[in-house]
């Protein structure tokens, strides 16, 4: 165990630190929306997902009894490791940051993402020898006015009432094999207050070739929550066609599907994200009334051990 300053290292200890954990996620969300706000029910769900090997590579930092910082790992296959890191700000340019990065798990790849927004992460991931390997936009829009667009002939847009998890991995899964297939995580993503599951259906057989999930913003600041904490901002979170679907037109009623889905949830503002390699989709959200907000960009750092970190960073 490790002690610096007012405060230590320490591994994760699950139950006891789910809703310690969860307040200081919802403090750095509402704060810069540099990482997702999880429910202490999300936490323990995601203790529970085979990546994560029940928190047992989790850290967290304490000072005076209070979670003020965590690194939450998450297994990928055999070298790589998934990871977000959360500092409380006001307790920030401490070290914080740097500590919990030296507790990552050795030898292996680490991947995370940052936004351009927080440049302090930036800075810390670059000094600990981290290479940005792809970019996304992150684009937004007013919620109001969204007009709904029929398909192509053959196809509809439909609600699944049922929120069935199976139903949204296989869809998931079968546009990325990367894709989260565990079903009590996406239980939890389709169960927040708000959250929908639209597919685009083939009406011959009735086959899913499209989804787009729709879900309140997990890193909504604290000007983007009503008086009672909820997020004004929704957020179309998946969107994909199957690969013998693209390039037909089919995206943009099925976008227009989701924005409408936001709209009629209540949200004031839709927000999206593409991939800035896919120039497409990005075109498409513009083509939309998107405009570009934020940037989040995705880290590597390969398995050659850690690189020195520069000190003064937090």
């Amino acid at each position: 165990m490790a002690t610096r300053k007012s405060w230590t290292i320490r591994p994760f200890e699950p139950g006891d630190d789910d809703a310690g954990l969860a307040r200081l996620l919802l403090s750095v969300a509402s704060f810069d929306g540099s990482v997702a706000a999880w429910s202490a029910q999300a936490i323990a769900m995601r203790i529970g997902h085979p990546a994560s090997h029940g928190g047992t590579a989790w850290r967290v930092a304490v000072a005076n009894g209070a979670v003020i910082g965590a690194l939450v790992v998450s297994f990928l296959g055999t070298l790589r490791t998934g990871f977000t890191l959360a500092v409380n700000p006001a307790f920030r340019r401490q070290g914080i940051g740097r500590a919990l990065l030296e507790a990552a798990p050795p030898g292996r790849r680490l991947l995370c993402s940052s936004r351009e927004s927080v440049p302090g992460a930036t800075a810390l991931l670059t000094a600990a020898g981290f290479l940005e390997r792809h970019r996304s936009v992150l684009l937004r829009r007013d919620a109001s006015g969204t007009r709904s667009l029929d398909p192509a002939e053959g196809f509809r847009v439909a609600e699944d009432e049922r929120s069935d998890a199976r139903r949204a991995i296989v869809m998931l899964t079968a546009l990325d094999d990367e894709a989260d297939d565990d079903r009590g995580w996406m239980k939890i993503r389709l169960a927040r207050p708000r959250c929908k599951a639209l597919y685009l259906q083939s009406t011959g057989d009735g086959a899913d070739v499209g989804i787009c999930l729709v879900g309140p913003c997990d890193r909504a600041k604290k000007g983007e929550r009503s008086a009672s904490g909820d997020a004004v901002v929704g957020v179309l979170e998946e969107v994909g066609l199957s690969k013998a679907m693209r390039g037909r037109g089919l995206s943009r009623a099925l976008v227009r599907a989701g924005m409408r889905a936001v709209e009629d949830a209540g949200f004031r503002i839709v927000e999206a994200s593409a991939d800035k390699r896919r120039e497409a989709a990005v075109d498409l959200y513009r083509k939309e009334g998107f405009e570009p907000v934020d940037e989040e960009l995705h880290w590597m750092r390969r398995e050659d051990g850690p690189a020195p970190v520069q000190r003064g960073q937090s």
